[in-house]
């Protein structure tokens, strides 16, 4: 089995992956050395495709009772080749982890604890910061593929995820505000979603210079409406607000004051420059390509038709609002008569509870004449098969002291024949 898992993984090393079929039986030799406790099935997780190595060991996680799934993950979190992270191979499956971990409904805690454990890896394996390959991961096999109700989820509640705070804050900070020169498109929802759920986190990552000018060059680029949205969020514009641009960057000089004294790296044509690199997507609504700065410019007035789009769908976001007040007025009132119907149905069980005793009563004696019903039964086939057998018994006796010849012997096997005849006749099961 492991000599076939090892001839799986030189196919998948040679050939770039695995096909379907091959890929499935890696996951079922993966999760037999699962269950009988094989550290190679680890070391396996680290090396085949995650798709057929974690994944498969997340739905077998939930299998396991709560002990011994826990102690599943930590082997996990331990294992040397994990922490090595050679290659950002062991960040990989701790992301495609945490993110099947929430799928299966295995716990937030155990989620968190895995995504901490991840990003402290990266953090402290990295020796150029979060690079274009960690970003890549955790956009991709994270943030894109994660059910959105994990960045509902309040950190601060869980005491014991303070220790890796800093390090998702700077993971996941740095995803979704990238270097200019880092060709990933993150789209707008994203980079709210995360914002939001930093906000929750009771240790705060503090952004360095470069971090803060990667989240203005960013916002620069919103849309005024999504702008205004973000600053009036009081958690968000708490604590990120002072980073966040306040106009669009085009349409002004592409640093304030306050960004010029945090970084003196970011002088205008550094800024200008990023910002040419940087656009490759406008958020909401609209996109276009990266292009020069001239084409940009001159479809300006596409922007502002498409900004009076944002408006109008508002007012129709609005006018949902408004039907949806409307809805929930009517629905407060079925609350109200199943309220009225709920009172009703406890009184009957009230009531019901009252003849409990008389009901419990009428059981009794209703199994006590099953009792009596039974023994009576037994006894009257008992007695019918005697009858059935009482003419075979009478020849028995008549024939009991004769010598048996073979014409004797002849008729006795009929006899006893016609016995197990009648016994089957009878109901008996020979």
């Amino acid at each position: 089995m492991i000599e076939e898992l090892k001839s799986l993984y030189e196919k998948q090393r040679k050939k770039g992956g695995l096909n379907k079929a091959d890929g499935e039986r890696a996951s079922e030799i993966i999760t037999e050395l699962l269950k009988k406790d094989n550290e190679l099935a680890y070391e396996y997780m680290m090396k085949i495709s995650p798709e057929y190595g974690v994944e498969p060991f997340s739905i077998y996680l939930n299998t396991l009772d709560k002990e011994t799934r826990d102690k599943k993950i930590q082997t996990f979190l331990d294992n040397q080749e994990f922490k090595e992270n050679n290659s950002n191979m062991g960040f990989k499956r701790g992301l495609v982890l945490a993110r099947e971990i929430f799928k299966q409904k295995l716990g937030s805690s155990r989620v968190l604890r895995v995504l901490g454990e991840t990003c402290k890896v990266a953090i402290e394996t990295s020796k150029s910061g979060v690079n274009s390959q960690i970003i890549g991961y955790t956009y991709q096999d994270f943030i894109k593929m994660v059910d959105r109700k994990f960045f509902n989820i309040d950190i601060s509640k869980y005491s014991d995820m303070e220790e890796y705070e800093i390090y998702m804050g700077k993971v996941f900070v740095n995803t979704v505000f990238p270097d200019a020169d880092i060709k990933i498109a993150i789209p707008f929802k994203y980079q709210l979603l995360v914002l939001k759920w930093l906000t929750s986190f009771k240790t705060v990552y503090e952004l360095d210079s470069n971090e803060k000018g990667k989240v203005y060059i960013h916002s620069g680029k919103w849309s005024e409406e999504l702008r205004k949205m973000v600053l009036e969020d009081e958690d968000i514009n708490r604590r990120y607000g002072q980073y966040i641009a306040v106009e669009k960057i085009e349409d002004k000089s592409p640093i304030e004051e306050k960004s010029k004294s945090e970084d003196k790296n970011f002088n205008d044509r550094d800024i200008f420059k990023e910002i040419l690199n940087n656009v490759s997507e406008l958020e909401k609504r609209f996109t276009i390509k990266d292009k020069q700065v001239e084409k940009t410019i001159s479809n300006l007035s596409f922007y502002k038709t498409e900004n009076e789009k944002l408006k109008k769908e508002k007012e129709m976001l609005q006018e949902r609002v408004d039907k949806l007040s409307k809805a929930n007025e009517i629905e407060t009132e079925k609350r109200y008569r199943l309220n009225m119907e709920n009172n009703k149905l406890k009184e009957e069980i009230e009531n019901l509870k009252a003849n409990e005793k008389i009901n419990q009563k009428q059981v009794e004696e209703v199994f006590a004449n099953n009792e009596i019903m039974k023994k009576s039964a037994v006894d009257g086939f008992k007695s019918k098969l005697g009858s059935s057998l009482r003419s075979y018994y009478y020849e028995f006796q008549d024939i009991e002291d004769e010598k048996v010849d073979e014409e004797m012997g002849e008729i006795m096997k009929l006899k006893v024949k016609e016995i197990f005849e009648e016994l089957i006749r009878q109901g008996v099961r020979i």
